[in-house]
C-alpha cells in the first residue's frame, strides 16, 4: 500500500525560449588643440530588450549609456614618449545568461502542473490531494527586477610609451674597409 502518489502535466516542458536585442550607436570624435596633444571623446548607447517569450514577460528593457574620453601627450617632439590617459565605462555583453530564467524560477513556479495524493492513514486511501498549478505570466513577471541592466565596469587606464631605438640602425659608427 502506498501513501503518496504524484502526477506531473505535461511530462515534459519547454525551459527556455528568449527573444532577446542589442541595438546600439556609437559616436566619437577628437580634437587637437596643439600638435603634441590629442583628446578623443565618444559615448556609446545600446538599447537592450529580452523577453521571455515562455511567460510573455520581458525579463530586461535597458538603455545602457558608456561615456569614453582619452587622452594623448607626446612628451618629446620626436613621438618617442607618449603618456596617455583614458575612461571609458564598458558594459558586459547581452547573450550567455540564459539560464537565469530556470534558475530564478522556485519549485513553485513550474511550467507544468502537479497533482499530489496522500493517504493520511497510511491505509491506501488517498483522502488528501494538493494541486500545484503551473507558473502563469503573472508570477513570472514579478520574478524578473524591473531595473535589470548589464552589468559595467568604469575602466581607467593611465600610462606610458617609450619608444627604444631600432637595433638594426644602429648610430655607432661602420668601421670602413681600407
Amino acid at each position: 500500500m502506498g501513501f503518496h502518489q504524484q502526477y506531473r502535466s505535461p511530462a515534459s516542458a519547454l525551459t527556455l525560449k528568449t527573444n532577446d536585442r542589442d541595438v546600439a550607436f556609437y559616436v566619437q570624435d577628437s580634437w587637437r588643440p596643439n600638435s603634441r596633444i590629442t583628446a578623443n571623446y565618444g559615448v556609446r548607447v545600446n538599447f537592450v530588450k529580452r523577453h521571455d517569450e515562455i511567460f510573455n514577460v520581458d525579463r530586461e528593457n535597458a538603455t545602457q549609456v558608456g561615456p569614453r574620453v582619452g587622452v594623448s601627450y607626446m612628451v618629446t617632439n620626436d613621438a618617442r614618449n607618449v603618456l596617455r590617459a583614458s575612461y571609458g565605462r564598458l558594459y558586459e555583453q547581452t547573450n550567455g545568461r540564459d539560464y537565469i530564467t530556470t534558475l530564478c524560477r522556485g519549485a513553485a513556479a513550474r511550467l507544468d502542473a502537479q497533482t499530489d495524493k496522500y493517504s493520511t492513514l497510511a491505509n491506501g486511501v488517498y483522502d488528501l490531494t494538493i494541486m500545484t498549478p503551473a507558473a502563469t505570466q503573472e508570477l513570472s513577471g514579478i520574478e524578473f527586477n524591473k531595473n535589470l541592466h548589464n552589468p559595467y565596469v568604469d575602466e581607467f587606464v593611465v600610462g606610458f610609451a617609450k619608444q627604444f631605438p631600432d637595433a638594426s640602425r644602429s648610430t655607432l659608427p661602420r668601421r670602413i674597409a681600407n
